[in-house]
């Protein structure tokens, strides 16, 4: 899938790439970060959500979801539209919840999840093939 100007793809394209060379954490991790800055003009544009509110929980979070959007890509077998749809609930959640006074609040559960989404990451790499994922 790819929108007007092929950012899913491209994102999709770069997560395998850093997978193969660093594997799916760090791969995640570095991909999160860039995902992080990805949304930086964000935090200067007058009227966005992210506007007055500090980048460095924003960046967490981001990192945090890209965690488990990876976790659900490799059960989904690559698939843009899996995480596509969960960066839409997320998104929904997020701008639903997420105030400046409740930005701890709101990373928690997240960190919580990437946590879960990375362990399990690195046990099925350990114990089985990342294609051959529970669908």
């Amino acid at each position: 899938m790819r929108n007007r100007d092929g950012v899913a793809l491209r994102f999709r394209d770069c997560w395998d790439a850093l997978d193969r060379s660093f594997g799916p954490i760090m791969g995640t991790l570095i991909l999160g970060v860039a995902w992080a800055c990805w949304h930086l003009p964000l935090f200067i544009i007058t009227g966005t959500p992210q506007y007055g509110t500090g980048f460095l929980p924003f960046a967490l979070e981001l990192m945090a979801w890209s965690m488990v959007m990876t976790l659900i890509m490799m059960h989904a077998r690559g698939s843009v539209v899996a995480a596509m749809l969960f960066h839409a609930s997320a998104n929904v959640c997020a701008f639903t919840m997420w105030q400046p006074d409740a930005q701890v609040f709101a990373l928690g559960p997240w960190i919580i999840a990437a946590g879960i989404a990375a362990w399990r990451m690195q046990w099925e790499s350990s114990h089985a093939p990342l294609t051959a994922g529970i669908c």
